[in-house]
């Protein structure tokens, strides 16, 4: 129980000190906004803290973003660091779709991870580790990783049910109903999901 009670003094000073370290809250004015961060960057670069059901969110853009933006610390989420983030991760989108496209036409092989030979999350695997961030191996696992969302953007991942129940293929998301993955028939490869044989598998997207 004492535990317990130093815990919940530790969050609740945590969250109130807040803007002392360079997080920043948002009220209910700016609910969209808020909807906004909590969809689209609640990620390995951001982090966003809920306290209770308070409509506050907090946004930790870590410190060395910020000294890398020039964006002043100073505890409150203005339009430039919200234009910041923006531009940070449209920039790593940007990058993994031309890392994914450079893999075009590299062979199917099941249980490929090189680019002799990919299976679909092999592919998503090694392009995201080339830029950095680590994925798991499965596409059952980067499932279970990944944070669910609505419509998938630029650079998230789009799953499908194929050969068993649950997600058994992944792409990235490129844009323009568009996915690149790694495919049985045709190796990487764009396709559209409108296809006849992928939309109706469509399962879902997730970003990591």
């Amino acid at each position: 129980m004492f535990k317990k009670v130093i815990a919940t003094i530790t969050l609740t000073a945590t969250v109130f000190l807040a803007p002392i370290s360079g997080e920043a809250a948002f009220d209910d004015q700016t609910s969209n906004r808020k909807q906004d961060l909590t969809d689209n960057y609640s990620s390995n670069n951001y982090n966003l803290f809920h306290y209770k059901n308070q409509p506050t969110v907090f946004i930790d853009t870590k410190v060395d973003f910020k000294r890398s933006s020039e964006i002043k610390r100073n505890g409150i989420v203005r339009p430039d660091t919200f234009a910041a983030i923006s531009k940070k991760d449209k920039a790593f989108s940007k990058k993994l779709i031309e890392t994914a496209k450079k893999y075009k036409g590299v062979p199917y092989l099941w249980g490929g991870t090189t680019p002799e030979g990919f299976d679909c999350s092999g592919f998503i695997q090694q392009v995201f580790e080339e830029n950095g961030v680590k994925v798991p191996r499965t596409a059952e696992s980067i499932w279970e990783s990944g944070k669910t969302i609505k419509a998938p953007n630029v650079g998230d991942l789009v799953f499908f049910e194929t050969y068993k129940p649950g997600p058994s293929h992944l792409g990235i998301y490129a844009g323009n109903n568009q996915f690149i993955h790694a495919g049985s028939s045709h190796g990487v490869e764009v396709s559209s999901m409108d296809n006849p044989y992928w939309a109706p598998r469509y399962i879902g997207a997730k970003t990591i």
